[in-house]
């Protein structure tokens, strides 16, 4: 977006033998078992043999989903074989953590030196690009500042911007909104929308009580708003955000096992008379030695629960299947049912030598209702929190691929009968269009207001460093150690609660992988001992005085451990966690 005159530049891609723009750029990655990351985004979709032929490696490895992997930890080190931490991509495949995040600064260069630009003609697109000022990044309401971290240094590492504040995190549901609201300073059309085509964008009149939905592959987002009539007014403030890792990896899970595993709802080809006369809906091709079904060797697993996070036995499932071309297979196919039963009633699929029919009501029955009831508690509860009616929500915005589904409109359409509902479709994979939330994003440069600017500011991994920076010699209360922060110019009113979560020994999730995501963590990880030595003992204890109040009492070796581990944690960063990171949002005059 030009932030003077309000226009946007959607980025698109074209492939080889391909007329068709396309404003979706998978986060896609092919490497090597040697560790090389030999193609990204649409260069690692389709035949992959002249890869195996330019390689010279006889195995590659194809991964997805990189950005779940961001928030488990910093990866760090000099060469990929003794970086850390490492982590479990398969049953089969492990890799290190910093080569996730190289495959992401490679997926970043591409999207620069392979994308055009609608509306920009020749070399205008290089020069823009050139002198950028700055770069907007969706990201989940709750996930940890390591993902921030991981990717604002991939950013950086891309060449995209040159210092870090200049690199701002807005959530989804935040950007799915901006995504539809104008000017603030001109009610007028913006002239960006006959640009985008799409009258939904920078041109609805929406106001008062508004429901954001926004699903991903691993996310589901919720949030509500009440949009003033003077939109310069909206800030961040204004907006309760909630979201839950289920979504649309997890919906593929759930029908693998609830609909593709269950002997009794699959037929041995070899019973089908005729098979050869039946019109497949979707047929896997898979070699005679990947069609063995006990080779997903699934009777050792706890298999999640349908509708739950499970994220222990997710991961587990997950690993297994992503092990064999079968599991793969089953995973392809389950997004193809997710798809293809949202235009038609039934699908006959074959795989392996089994095939089934699967009719719509048994996918939204038994996968798509427990889902639905999962968003209706969260919004629930956001909406008893926010002492909202549900009577008095003009629209529901609904936006990503797991929130397009019909099933759901239908429900939206009892639970808010007075609202209008705005659904996103979605096509195919790679839908035709850019994303509602990218159009949001650039439009942050109109409602700087909406950042949340403490955040951006002050990130846990910050406080964290300042803590460790004024370190007391002697036990203090929490005024004290307030105090000595203020004295190095930190607002701590605004993260007050941030700074009490660290002096009651929360480190910043994924500074040591959480319990959840402990499993994607391999064990050949240099790191694990330190791992349990910084969570094994608190960097201060805290007493009660006879006044009632708090003392807390410096753990010395544990902030000289902490201070060890981030300094390895820095080496080779752009960011160095010295200065706050204040963004420079305001429009230039």
């Amino acid at each position: 977006m030009n932030r003077r005159t309000g226009q946007v530049y959607p980025l698109y891609w074209q492939m080889p033998a391909d007329d068709s723009k396309h404003f979706r750029l998978p986060a896609v990655a092919v490497m090597t078992s040697a560790q090389d990351t030999v193609a990204v985004g649409y260069d690692a979709m389709g035949d992959l043999s002249d890869l195996l032929d330019t390689s010279g490696s006889t195995e590659l490895i194809g991964v997805n989903r990189l950005k779940p992997l961001l928030k488990v930890a910093v990866g760090h080190g000099q060469t990929l074989p003794n970086s850390d931490p490492w982590v479990r991509w398969s049953d089969t495949v492990e890799l290190p953590m910093l080569q996730m995040l190289q495959a992401m600064v490679a997926l970043l260069k591409y999207s620069v030196n392979q994308g055009q630009a609608v509306g920009l003609e020749g070399n205008d697109l290089g020069q823009v690009l050139a002198s950028l000022q700055g770069v907007s990044v969706g990201y989940p309401s709750n996930w940890p500042d390591t993902y921030s971290f991981n990717l604002r240094e991939a950013v950086l590492a891309s060449g995209l911007i040159a210092q870090p504040e200049q690199i701002v995190f807005v959530e989804d549901a935040i950007a799915s909104v901006l995504s539809g609201l104008p000017d603030p300073r001109d009610s007028a059309l913006a002239e960006t929308v006959s640009l985008s085509r799409q009258p939904s964008l920078y041109n609805c009149q929406w106001q008062d009580g508004t429901v954001i939905i926004s699903g991903g592959a691993v996310m589901t987002e919720l949030g509500i708003v009440n949009l003033p009539k003077d939109l310069a007014s909206l800030n961040y403030a204004d907006f309760a955000l909630r979201g839950f890792a289920y979504a649309g990896d997890a919906l593929d899970q759930d029908i693998v096992c609830q609909l593709l595993l269950p002997q009794e709802r699959r037929q041995s080809l070899s019973d089908i008379d005729a098979a050869e006369s039946t019109r497949w809906d979707w047929q896997g091709h898979l070699a005679a030695e990947d069609a063995d079904w006990s080779l997903l060797n699934l009777d050792d697993l706890t298999l999640p629960n349908v509708g739950h996070v499970d994220w222990a036995q997710r991961y587990s499932l997950q690993h297994r299947l992503l092990g064999s071309n079968l599991g793969q297979s089953l995973l392809a196919a389950a997004r193809h049912l997710k798809l293809a039963l949202q235009q038609q009633s039934q699908m006959q699929i074959t795989l392996a030598g089994q095939c089934w029919l699967i009719k719509r009501r048994q996918l939204e029955n038994l996968i798509f209702l427990p889902y639905i009831q999962r968003i209706n508690r969260y919004l629930n509860v956001l909406l008893s929190n926010n002492t909202v009616d549900a009577q008095s929500i003009k629209q529901v915005l609904c936006t990503g691929g797991s929130a397009s589904l019909p099933a759901i409109a239908r429900w939206l359409r009892q639970k808010f009968p007075n609202a209008t509902i705005i659904q996103d479709t979605y096509a195919s994979e790679l839908p035709q269009s850019c994303s509602r939330v990218a159009y949001g994003l650039v439009n942050l440069a109109r409602y700087p207001q909406v950042l949340n600017v403490t955040r951006q500011q002050y990130s846990d991994y910050f406080l964290l460093m300042e803590l460790l920076r004024v370190f007391p010699q002697q036990p203090l209360p929490v005024g004290a150690i307030l105090h000595l922060l203020e004295q190095r110019g930190i607002n701590t009113q605004a993260c007050h609660l941030h700074i009490l979560a660290l002096l009651e020994g929360h480190l910043p999730p994924g500074l040591v992988p959480t319990a959840a995501d402990r499993g994607l963590i391999c064990d050949r990880t240099t790191d694990l001992p330190t791992y349990r030595a910084l969570l094994q003992t608190p960097l201060f204890s805290k007493t009660i005085t006879e006044s009632g109040g708090h003392m807390y009492i410096p753990n010395e070796g544990q902030a000289v451990q902490l201070r060890a581990y981030l300094s390895r944690l820095l080496l080779d960063k752009v960011q160095t966690l010295d200065e706050p990171l204040i963004a420079q949002l305001e429009v230039v005059a």
